[in-house]
C-alpha cells in the first residue's frame, strides 16, 4: 500500500473513530456464532498441543521427555494438568495438577520448607485426632 494511501486511511480512521468502532462491533456480533464455532473446533482439535506450547513457552522449557498424562504424577488429580519445571535450570520435571504445582511454587521448590509443612500438619492432626491422618487418596491407592 502506498505511503500516501496509508496516511489517508490512518487519518480517516482517527477522524471517524466512533463509526469505525461501531462497524467493528456490529461485525463482531453479526459473526459471533461462526467465530465461536470456529474457535471451538480449532481448540478441540489442537487442545493438547496448544496447552503444551503455552506451558513450555511461559516456563522457558525447550524439551519435554514424556507426553502429558491424564492425571497428576503426585496426587492423581485429573483436573488442570500443567507442566512443572525447575525455574533456575529451566528443565522439565513432570506433569502436576495446578494445586500440586502451586504448592511447589509457593514453597519455592524448597524440600526443607515442604518437610516443615509436613511436620506442622502431622503435629496438628495428632493433636486433633490422636493419630496421624492418612490422606484418603493414599488409602484408596493402597486398596
Amino acid at each position: 500500500m502506498p505511503a500516501d494511501r496509508r496516511a489517508y486511511f490512518k487519518k480517516y480512521r482517527r477522524k471517524n473513530k466512533k463509526q469505525q468502532n461501531a462497524k467493528s462491533r456490529e461485525r463482531y456480533y453479526r459473526n459471533r456464532e461462526q467465530r465461536l464455532a470456529y474457535f471451538k473446533r480449532y481448540y478441540k482439535k489442537n487442545r493438547r498441543h496448544i496447552l503444551e506450547r503455552i506451558s513450555m513457552g511461559a516456563a522457558g522449557v525447550t524439551s519435554v521427555d514424556r507426553p502429558r498424562p491424564l492425571s497428576c504424577e503426585v496426587c492423581g488429580n485429573k483436573v488442570r494438568i500443567c507442566l512443572d519445571h525447575c525455574h533456575t535450570a529451566k528443565v522439565f520435571r513432570g506433569w502436576l495438577c495446578n494445586n500440586c504445582n502451586s504448592v511447589l511454587g509457593h514453597a519455592r521448590d524448597s524440600i526443607t520448607t515442604l518437610q516443615a509443612l509436613i511436620r506442622y500438619l502431622r503435629k496438628f492432626q495428632k493433636a486433633q485426632h490422636g493419630r496421624s491422618h492418612v490422606h484418603k487418596a493414599k488409602r484408596a491407592a493402597k486398596k
